[in-house]
């Protein structure tokens, strides 16, 4: 605070400094992955298991799941639906979305399938990133769900009609650049 300044001095001659373009995704996640030791997350598993990610890691894998998205029609505007619970998938989705200039909708786990669907079908949701757990809750609202023509599930398996989170990644290329969005750009959705 500047001394003699009052508050109302404070607030008419403070002016924020907006870039033309700004990436979210990049600006959490890219711009620090320069030092492929720097640490971002610590996630410790339902199991106990300690897992320990960089922002390179995270980087990585998000520009992966974005290049899978892409690779999946999914482009800038796209409504993408996150229903995961809080761990590691989580993060890389929304980075990935937000790097594609696509719009996060952000679901809560704890969502009944009525106000999942409500949230789909009023955002336009394109696509969903989900685990298992939750899946059941998707099929049951899938056919009234005309425009949801993507879902990705952590841990998939061998399940018919959805891809698995992981190989989704493994498939899509580290490099990606990102859309050049504008720092009045939507980039996600919460109800």
């Amino acid at each position: 605070m500047l001394r003699g300044a009052t508050y109302a001095e404070l607030c008419r001659n403070f002016k924020w400094k907006i870039p033309q373009y700004y990436n979210i995704g990049v600006d959490v996640c890219d711009k620090w992955a320069g030092d492929p030791t720097r640490l971002a997350l610590i996630y410790v598993d339902p199991h106990e298991r300690e897992q320990k990610h960089t922002f390179r890691n995270l980087k990585d894998a998000s520009n992966q799941l974005a290049n899978g998205l892409k690779a999946n029609a999914i482009k800038r505007g796209d409504r993408v639906g996150i229903l995961l619970s809080q761990r590691p998938e989580t993060l890389i989705s929304h980075i990935a979305v937000y790097k594609l200039g696509a719009i996060a909708v952000q679901l809560l786990i704890l969502f009944g399938p009525d106000a999942i669907e409500f949230r789909l079908k009023d955002s336009g949701t394109k696509a969903l990133i989900t685990d298992k757990e939750n899946l059941s809750k998707i099929f049951e609202i899938k056919e009234r769900l005309p425009r949801l023509n993507l879902i990705i599930v952590v841990d998939a398996g061998q399940q018919e009609g959805v891809l698995d989170f992981w190989k989704c990644v493994a498939k899509g290329r580290r490099s990606f650049t990102p859309a050049e969005t504008k720092p009045n750009d939507p980039a996600v959705i919460i109800y």
